[in-house]
């Protein structure tokens, strides 16, 4: 919660507190503006947050939250705090928070005319990765002070169908808990030409663990995943993202076995491909290009 670059994923184990760590999240920018209104500065708050889950039953038990929390830390807001019909909270000094669904792939535009200053993505792993980028535009604002804290964080799980594009985009390309620096293509249109810039991003990976909520019976949780099949238990226990509960190979799987760095394959190592042409998901179709060290161990160099 104290990262100020754009994109952050708290993501990982079950029962690390995401979920509520994603809920608090805009108050940094609800109090900053609530002391911007009582010095004067302005007449009232133009920032607007957003907390997003895939379903309504799902987003409904954080909703429930919020009533509970949100009246406590703002007792100035009245009866005109919630307004249940749009589901947004509006705070004292003038702030939203807005709570949505998106069950369909193309709900995103149910929210293109909107500005955000924060974008919440509760199990991002649920969403497609349009759905992300689409919001990501709407992430914008006209005011210098939120201009300088515009954020969209998340939390997941490593499970769902999203699991491949948010462990390319998030968990892949740092260390956990690196800040780094990403190039994000942006369509602009330039005297009605359109083209794509890569503009520069921050962003961070931050694993969720079980040991870092001290609210739960952790030794209670643990034992309940304990009982799941071996590549559940490693996504949701140890919070392991090379691992697909549907995967065929999801038991054994191991990086560290099953992973070497990169070295020059010798010129009589015999070679050969396999293709996997995916008839139940085509789009997860792929070829590998295959070494054979004279031992028989199987080295995929590329795919």
């Amino acid at each position: 919660m104290a990262y100020t670059g754009r994109y952050a994923l708290y993501g990982g184990a079950a029962g690390g507190g995401k979920s509520q760590c994603l809920l608090f999240d805009p108050f940094r920018q609800i109090q900053i503006e609530s002391e911007r209104v009582s010095r004067g500065e302005i007449p009232s708050s133009t920032g607007r947050a957003i907390f997003f889950r895939r379903t309504m039953p799902e987003l409904r038990e954080v909703m429930d939250r919020a009533q509970r929390w949100f009246p406590l830390i703002d007792t100035e807001m009245g009866s005109r705090g919630w307004h249940e019909q749009t589901k947004t909270w509006t705070f004292s000094c003038g702030y939203k928070y807005m709570f949505a669904q998106m069950e369909e792939d193309s709900d995103w535009i149910k929210y293109y005319g909107f500005e955000f200053t924060e974008i919440l993505f509760d199990e991002l792993t649920t969403f497609t990765e349009e759905q992300f980028d689409q919001l990501d535009t709407r992430l914008r604002s006209a005011d210098p002070v939120l201009r300088d804290m515009l954020y969209i964080r998340a939390g997941t799980n490593p499970v769902g169908s999203g699991l491949e594009w948010v462990r390319r985009r998030f968990v892949e390309v740092a260390p956990p808990g690196t800040p780094v620096v990403v190039n994000i293509p942006i369509k602009v249109t330039d005297q009605g030409v359109e083209r794509v810039v890569e503009v520069k991003r921050e962003q961070i990976f931050i694993p969720a663990r079980i040991e870092d909520n001290p609210s739960i019976d952790q030794a209670e949780y643990s034992a309940t995943l304990a009982t799941k099949p071996p590549a559940v238990r490693r996504a949701l226990r140890e919070g392991d993202w090379n691992v697909s509960a549907d995967a065929f190979f999801s038991d054994l799987w191991d990086p560290a076995v099953h992973i070497c760095k990169p070295f020059k394959i010798p010129a009589g190592w015999f070679r050969f491909r396999s293709a996997d042409y995916g008839y139940a998901y085509p789009g997860m179709a792929s070829v590998q290009w295959w070494a054979v060290d004279p031992e028989g161990n199987m080295v995929c160099y590329r795919a």
